[in-house]
């Protein structure tokens, strides 16, 4: 799914002109939208994400900055000019191909620097969060890692335990949940309840885990699969975050579907057996590959304990947050 880049210029000609052409350039990783009133760009804000906004710099307004936006970039009819008031700028007149160059580095900046490797026209990216090792905190580094990733990107996190205790965790009650999103997705109607599913924590969005065992059965990976490119197609999201469990869809459907794997480890004996356990099975089974996405992890010891401090805010911030940051820096 291409992102959203937002042109809003003074001279209505340019724009449109500037516009069409882009969107008729088959590398460019955005699909681009013109807006000819400033009013039509701020309601649209209000539904989507816009990922970059091309704006001449003598229509910006302060207020645009707190609009559902990315990163802007400043149309400027000087030359030579590369940053006007904290943003860059993009001389106007330049010929399309630096043009395209230049929007394509503005892309690649929105992006960690180990993922720009990953082709820009095949949708979110996905991350998946896997261990046969127990108690190794691979639902915190989920939510910790969402989290800081959500501050520059828009991010939705799946998760896809049995009993994940997030409500307990959270301080949360949750009204849908996993399996009422597949429902949704199941009748063509999730666009339309998308809103009813979708829980934020800070500003990570996320759909809360299926709570009945029962209500597993409905979680396969084709309809996964389905939901996840509706998801994709209809919210533009970034990057999706998997916490893949060793029951419900097939695991190595799950893993297939990631670009990255994380996968926290334990040091102790039948932590070490289990893994290599893993790792026999999948090159039996033919999937060297996806072995090869998976980046071990051993993360640091963080006391979860009840204080004045959420849950979120003892993760984010000390030991176990720092060393989240360096990893996807």
């Amino acid at each position: 799914m291409k992102k959203i880049l937002a042109v809003y210029d003074i001279d209505q000609k340019y724009a449109q002109k500037l516009t069409d052409y882009l969107n008729r350039v088959e590398k460019i990783a955005f699909h681009m939208i013109h807006f000819t009133s400033i009013q039509s760009l701020e309601e649209y804000a209000k539904e989507h994400l816009i990922h970059v906004l091309l704006i001449n710099q003598e229509a910006m307004r302060e207020e645009i900055k707190s609009w559902n936006i990315q990163q802007i970039l400043y149309l400027t009819d000087v030359e030579g000019i590369t940053e006007f008031n904290q943003c860059r700028t993009i001389y106007k007149y330049q010929s399309a191909e630096y043009m395209v160059r230049e929007l394509m580095d503005c892309y690649e900046a929105l992006l960690p620097p180990g993922w720009k490797d990953t082709k820009l026209s095949e949708g979110s990216f996905i991350i998946g969060v896997y261990s046969p090792v127990r108690r190794c905190m691979k639902t915190s580094f989920c939510l910790a890692m969402g989290m800081i990733l959500a501050e520059t990107q828009s991010v939705m996190y799946l998760n896809l335990e049995e009993m994940s205790g997030l409500e307990q965790m959270l301080g949360q009650s949750f009204d849908a949940d996993l399996s009422d999103a597949l429902f949704y997705y199941s009748q063509d109607s999730l666009n339309r309840q998308i809103h009813t599913v979708i829980d934020k924590l800070g500003k990570l969005d996320f759909i809360p885990p299926v709570r009945y065992i029962a209500d597993k059965e409905a979680v396969t990976i084709d309809n996964l699969f389905g939901l996840i490119q509706e998801l994709e197609r209809k919210n533009h999201y970034d990057t999706i975050i998997i916490d893949i469990a060793d029951g419900g869809p097939s695991l190595n459907g799950v893993l297939k579907l990631c670009k990255k794997i994380y996968m926290p480890i334990c040091s102790d004996f039948v932590s070490k057996a289990k893994i290599e356990e893993f790792e026999h099975m999948m090159e039996i089974i033919g999937e060297q590959e996806v072995l090869k996405r998976i980046e071990k992890i051993e993360l640091p010891k963080v006391n979860l304990t009840k204080s004045e401090q959420s849950y979120e805010e003892q993760l984010l911030w000390g030991e176990f947050g720092d060393y989240i940051r360096n990893l996807i820096r």
